[in-house]
């Protein structure tokens, strides 16, 4: 990921739905999000609301090197 944009279907993705345990398409969809809010320990909805704690869990965690 060079320019910022993930690629479809995203090798990152495909990644993350298999530590996750959700369906490996590369697409980020309501299964992968929710799974991951699952993985965090965030509130579960499916969605990547704004400010998402997903996101601020998941980037706090890759800073300390493990997801």
């Amino acid at each position: 990921m060079v320019d910022g944009k993930i690629s479809k279907p995203s090798l990152v993705i495909k990644e993350i739905q298999k530590v996750v345990g959700a369906k490996v398409d590369g697409y980020l969809g309501p299964e992968t999000i929710t799974k991951m809010q699952k993985h965090l320990g965030t509130p579960v909805d499916g969605k990547i609301s704004k400010p998402s704690l997903m996101v601020k869990e998941m980037q706090r965690r890759l800073n300390q090197g493990k997801f």
